[in-house]
């Protein structure tokens, strides 16, 4: 409700998240360009953060493991399990095809995405090809970073790269 005094998205993640879960990641900040009437409070403001594979692996494993990490509840799980399959909004209000988003993940419980891939399974992805996908029901993250394909064929190359693994570990 008040960006310009809130301590920023970075620092809610490091007091929230990254401590936690002892990750290292650094996070910097930089805006859009915006036409001058745009509002800066409203669509300004972008967090970039800057992690190793590592750190994707533990935020991997803290969203595998619904939220808690070393015993202690980091992220409710209850958000963690809506936020991963595709959104009621979406579902109630969208074609098929794009039946694949839920809050901030990109969610399989559909089956779009990756129909060949466990439908328990989500990823987030990144710029520059960064990807973690989970899958629940194999108790396997797989993170990419940078990623091993084209970042302009958006999310459907994941699927071969994991399909890979999955099959070679079935």
């Amino acid at each position: 409700s008040d960006p310009e005094g809130s301590p920023g998205f970075g620092e809610l993640a490091r007091q929230k998240i990254r401590d936690h879960i002892g990750g290292t990641w650094g996070c910097r900040y930089s805006n859009f360009d915006l036409p001058p009437q745009a509002r800066q409070d409203v669509f300004g403001y972008a967090a970039n953060f800057l992690s190793t594979a590592r750190d994707k692996a533990r935020l991997g494993l803290l969203w595998l493991h619904d939220g808690t990490w070393d015993g202690r509840q980091v992220v409710p799980a209850k958000w963690l399990r809506e936020a991963t399959r595709v959104s009621d909004m979406i579902l109630a209000n969208e074609p098929k095809e794009n039946w694949q988003y839920g809050l901030g993940f990109w969610a399989n419980d559909q089956g779009v995405p990756w129909p060949d891939l466990p439908r328990d399974s989500f990823a987030a992805c990144g710029a520059r090809r960064q990807r973690i996908w989970v899958c629940r029901g194999l108790d396997l993250i797989v993170v990419q970073s940078p990623g091993t394909f084209d970042e302009s064929a958006g999310m459907a190359p994941v699927g071969p790269v994991v399909e890979k693994i999955v099959n070679s570990i079935s």
